[in-house]
């Protein structure tokens, strides 16, 4: 076979499969609000191109406070996230794109009841990270890792 088709060869076999990037762990904060009344902080590591979900619920209760699923993944420098909250009054489904240290509030405007919801996103063990954790200025010499 001549050098020519070989090379060919390895340059589509190259080009047909994306390369594969390790998910990268991302640190979640919101903050869930009807007709102006706080009813959650949620907090949350998660990884892109997973699912992450999150319930509350009271001792008890039959209905959850809120439920969120959120499913993030890496587009550049961006993360493209779908989120989807449910309350017992109200649902929404959001597709946002946010850079790492974002934060977008989100209006829910066809809801009866007006929700607000407020997302931020940061990848793990970046200098944003480590500054909100308030990690950068620990007196141990030693690396911080999640």
């Amino acid at each position: 076979m001549p050098r020519y088709l070989v090379v060919a060869a390895l340059l589509v076999a190259a080009c047909g499969h994306p390369p594969t990037t390790p998910d990268e762990k991302l640190y979640f904060s919101l903050e869930i609000r009807q007709e102006g009344r706080l009813i959650g902080k949620p907090k949350l590591l998660g990884l892109t191109n997973v699912v992450a979900r999150v319930e509350r619920r009271q001792p008890g209760a039959t209905l959850a406070d809120y439920q969120l699923k959120l499913f993030p993944v890496p587009r550049g420098e961006r993360f493209q996230i779908a989120l989807d909250l449910s309350l017992p009054q109200a649902q929404g489904h959001w597709d946002v794109s946010l850079l790492n240290g974002e934060t977008r509030t989100l209006d829910l405007p066809k809801s009866p009841r007006r929700v607000e919801v407020s997302l931020l996103v940061m990848r793990v063990n970046s200098p944003e990270f480590h500054r909100l954790m308030d990690l950068s200025g620990r007196e141990d010499a030693a690396p911080y890792v999640i």
